[in-house]
């Protein structure tokens, strides 16, 4: 039986290609678990509907036939798919070994906490 294809995490920003010559659907992730980001091609944006965690390759290979014409998509779906699961944005083994890091809005808060907590202990009356 044909394994699901593996969620794209749900917290990675997607937006239109700003470029003319690039055209597509750009996916990038905020909380920079990964630093690198792609650019889907047109063709390809409504495939990504298939990595839902239910959906299988075989969903997408389907797929894929439909939109390109030609039997043997089995090298634009390795391709696919190794590109999303290695840039980290698919939730999968690759993901699961990113190292954690704090979230950019923790490290944004952080030092201002700090201010406002010593702020206020020297703030404090008898100081």
């Amino acid at each position: 039986m044909p394994q699901p294809l593996p969620r794209l995490r749900l917290n990675l920003d997607f937006m239109p290609s700003p470029s003319e010559d690039r055209p597509g659907l750009v996916i990038r992730d905020p909380f920079r678990y990964s630093e690198a980001t792609l650019i889907v091609p047109p063709p390809l944006v409504a495939g990504l509907q298939f990595f839902d965690g239910e959906q299988t390759e075989l969903d997408l290979r389907k797929y894929l036939v439909e939109v390109t014409g030609d039997l043997d998509v089995s090298e634009l779906e390795q391709h696919l798919v190794e590109s999303l699961s290695h840039t980290g944005f698919l939730e999968d083994e690759n993901f699961a070994r990113q190292p954690l890091r704090p979230l950019p809005q923790l490290q944004t808060l952080l030092p201002l906490g700090r201010l406002i907590l010593v702020r206020s202990l020297h703030s404090a009356p008898g100081s």
